[in-house]
């Protein structure tokens, strides 16, 4: 919902949440409970490519 209400914004949002978590899981050498950290790299990875995406105008393309 924050990508197609606030496009790259939205993604940075997104994006700045997962690196929050990753620095907090990281330096404090916690064990994630609900999302493995490479889950959490993963998401980052998929905001940066959907911000990529948006700027290029092709997000709301249609799939094939």
């Amino acid at each position: 919902r924050n990508i197609t209400d606030f496009g790259e914004l939205g993604c940075l949002v997104n994006a700045n949440s997962k690196v929050n978590r990753l620095r907090n899981l990281i330096m404090n050498k916690k064990i994630p409970v609900n999302e493995k950290i490479e889950d959490s790299w993963v998401d980052l990875g998929n905001y940066a490519i959907i911000a990529l995406m948006l700027r290029r105008k092709v997000f709301e393309l249609p799939l094939k």
